[in-house]
């Protein structure tokens, strides 16, 4: 008998459904796809919401793009491993934020030595972490390392980390927020969860599925 976490991920395997940055909006939302490069904070997903708003996206990241096990602590998050999404918030609001793993996700890479674009099949073991920090920062040159559960530059403020303790494939988090721009990270900590001869699991990169949703709050936000 198959167990419903490998049933789930042969199933989202064989659907092949979506391709990285595949988006959906509810309400007023924008959300916008575009690449970054260079040694700073990359931020490919730039969403604005306001307080009654839900967006959904998926795309990939390192497999230990939030615990490198190599990495002294703090700095153990892969920068340019890691998923930033650079997010506008319009009105007071409460975000709930979901990520789960995404089997099946197709994703292009360019090789610039034959000139040719490749299809690549994103793995789908993700054991999610997420960081938000208050504040965007696409200038400071941070480097290959940040710290995904304090800070590391001085243009953001740390606010919150979570991370997939369970084994679950799945975290959501909940965080009450005043209007404003805030940085949010998605990663991986598959390192705490795979062992380093399962390759598939252990490497790579991984897809996600995640999902943010506002809800207006009559608390006042300091």
């Amino acid at each position: 008998m198959i167990k419903s976490k490998k049933l789930a991920h042969l199933l989202g395997t064989l659907a092949l459904i979506l391709t990285a940055g595949s988006v959906q909006s509810h309400g007023s939302a924008e959300i916008n796809y575009v690449p970054g490069s260079g040694p700073v904070i990359r931020y490919p997903w730039k969403i604005t919401m306001s307080s009654h708003d839900t967006v959904e996206f998926a795309r990939h990241v390192g497999a230990k793009s939030a615990d490198e096990p190599a990495q002294a602590e703090p700095l153990k998050g892969w920068t340019h491993f890691t998923d930033w999404v650079a997010l506008t918030l319009t009105e007071p609001a409460m975000l709930t934020v979901e990520i789960s793993a995404q089997p099946g996700l197709h994703y292009t890479t360019f090789n610039s030595e034959t000139n040719t674009i490749n299809d690549l099949l994103a793995r789908g073991w993700l054991y999610p972490a997420s960081s938000i920090y208050e504040g965007i920062d696409p200038i400071t040159e941070v480097g290959h390392m940040y710290n995904p559960k304090g800070n590391f530059s001085a243009a953001i403020n740390f606010l919150k980390y979570t991370e997939d303790i369970a084994g679950e494939q799945h975290i959501s988090y909940k965080v009450l927020l005043k209007p404003g721009e805030y940085s949010i990270a998605i990663a991986g900590v598959n390192a705490k969860h795979c062992q380093p001869t399962n390759t598939e699991c252990y490497d790579g990169r991984q897809g996600y599925r995640a999902k943010f949703t506002t809800q207006a709050t009559p608390i006042r936000v300091p």
